[in-house]
């Protein structure tokens, strides 16, 4: 294991100290269990809204008049 040192501001040492104490671990355990969360949210394979959105008939957006874009909001 490597020594680092992280530079905190004071409210965030804080909540380092307080979430170690309510977990039970040391700081450093929580750095560490903290980055390897943050890497899996970070890799998780994302599906975009408009994944399987080329079914539509051709047109673009930019063609269909705004009536028919809007056509069911609001009822």
């Amino acid at each position: 294991m490597k020594k680092t040192s992280v530079y905190l501001g004071e409210e965030d040492e804080a909540r380092l100290k307080r979430l170690a104490e309510r977990l039970g671990l040391s700081r450093a355990d929580v750095i560490r269990l903290a980055l390897s969360d943050y890497e899996r949210a970070c890799t998780h394979p994302r599906r975009f809204a408009h994944f399987d959105s080329g079914s539509g008939d051709g047109r673009s957006v930019a063609d269909i008049p705004d009536e028919e874009l809007l056509r069911g909001f609001g009822e």
